[in-house]
């Protein structure tokens, strides 16, 4: 399972797409797998150790907000083991980390954390739960459609049934999967950190297909534990045949997107060439552009 889930986050149409992007995305997906490793490697050990992992997770917060996520994922996974000290100690750590950083953006923005109004602002008024749940909602079908039939499962043409279908299966995967990983030391990190991951880019309005992916690894883990668990005979072979149809389908995608980034005069690249072109013939170098992503 997770030779499977290595090779298809590697290989797919996110993962290349997002390899050649100078954004937050892949630094703060490596600082989440150095937190993982280092929860692993030192889960028993004491409060000074947690300090130090504590701090490593402030600097994920740093690189993207939803890093909160990850350093509450620690502190919920220590404190529901019993080890108030640990978790109290990580979470401290954490905020000392962060908190000069909000001290500033307060002092001179009036604001600690910009993305902080984003989230909370939609849900405002006497109408904010029935926002808040539309959002939940649409934000379950969207994510839902880039992880399953844009990501993992890149079927071509728009067949509605197929991705359907597709989406119930690996959800029911990921269930098996995170059953089969179960709760037991540091191995409740990892659920307690997907479900805050997704409550939070849940509730918030924007969205994009590649807020996934620092949570790719762990879907594609889960998502190939459950069928290889299923029975010794067919779980095997069942994980095979993922395999093969993820790749399979990522093959065309993924071909477009590397010529795409090779070659120039694509229909891909094509398009904001122009548009650069256009920005750099018609306007100053003193001129400020704001574009939403």
């Amino acid at each position: 399972a997770l030779v499977a889930a290595t090779a298809v986050f590697g290989f797919n149409p996110l993962t290349v797409s997002l390899s050649g992007t100078v954004l937050s995305d892949i630094p703060y997906l490596c600082g989440t797998l150095l937190v993982v490793w280092a929860a692993r490697r030192h889960w028993n050990e004491g409060i000074k150790r947690w300090a130090l992992i504590g701090a490593l997770t402030g600097f994920c917060c740093l690189l993207r907000p939803t890093g909160a996520a990850l350093l509450g994922a620690v502190c919920v996974a220590l404190v529901l083991e019993g080890r108030w000290k640990e978790g109290v100690c990580a979470g401290l750590s954490g905020a000392a980390v962060v908190a000069p950083f909000l001290a500033r953006n307060y002092f001179y923005a009036g604001q600690p954390l910009i993305y902080g109004v984003e989230l909370a602002n939609p849900y405002a008024g006497a109408r904010g739960l029935s926002v808040l749940a539309a959002s939940l909602y649409n934000s379950a079908g969207y994510y839902s459609r880039e992880l399953f039939s844009r990501t993992l499962f890149r079927w071509p043409g728009n067949f509605l049934v197929l991705e359907l279908g597709t989406q119930a299966l690996c959800l029911g995967a990921i269930v098996a999967g995170l059953r089969q990983w179960g709760l037991s030391g540091w191995k409740k990190l990892l659920p307690i950190y997907l479900g805050i991951y997704l409550l939070v880019h849940g509730i918030w309005s924007k969205q994009s297909g590649r807020y996934l992916l620092p949570a790719l690894p762990f879907f594609a883990l889960f998502l190939f534990l459950g069928p290889s668990n299923i029975s010794r005979r067919f779980g095997a072979s069942l994980v095979r045949i993922m395999l093969a149809v993820s790749l399979l389908l990522s093959l065309g995608p993924v071909f477009h997107i590397v010529e795409a980034s090779l070659w120039p005069s694509t229909e891909v690249n094509t398009p904001p060439a122009r548009t650069y072109a256009w920005i750099r013939d018609n306007t100053s170098p003193r001129d400020i552009f704001a574009a939403e992503l």
